[in-house]
């Protein structure tokens, strides 16, 4: 998808017909960290979109994750790795983790990423969801190269 985005993340809380799952980014960015930048190369991870299916009480089903990468560099970049890291409450517990490219993303650009469907997590009260783009060579600026994201889950819903 092409485009420009500006620097968006809106606090969401989804009601899913068994619970509801608030999304928080932990820490927010930094004013600072957001539109363009006059700097060669400045990749960021610049929006987040969970899909859940909870259908079942313990479990997620399945469910989807669209991440937002924008070049905000006046270079493009190529081969720009993406990893999107989903944890469970315990510190280190790694439930998932996936990996894109985007083989071009010219100065300027957003590009969408689809995660394939990750299926049969465990059910946890909270995660905490990373997504991170890694610095292309030059790249000085890294501090909006990660976002990452507390979703508590509550399974009565509101």
């Amino acid at each position: 998808m092409q485009g420009r985005y500006a620097a968006l993340f809106v606090v969401a809380a989804l009601n899913l017909g068994c619970g509801l799952i608030t999304v928080v980014e932990s820490p927010s960015p930094s004013a600072a960290l957001t539109g363009p930048s006059a700097e060669a190369h400045d990749l960021a991870v610049t929006a987040v979109s969970i899909v859940p299916d909870m259908a079942d009480g313990t479990r997620v089903r399945r469910g989807g994750l669209l991440a937002v990468i924008e070049n905000r560099g006046r270079e493009r970049a190529a081969d720009v790795r993406v990893t999107a890291s989903l944890y469970g409450p315990t510190k280190g517990e790694l439930l998932a983790q996936e990996e894109a490219t985007i083989a071009l993303l010219v100065a300027g650009e957003s590009q969408v990423i689809t995660f394939p469907e990750v299926q049969g997590l465990p059910l946890r009260t909270r995660y905490s969801l990373t997504v991170e783009v890694q610095p292309v060579a030059g790249e000085t600026r890294l501090q909006n190269n990660a976002r990452t994201f507390e979703l508590d889950v509550s399974l009565t819903g509101p």
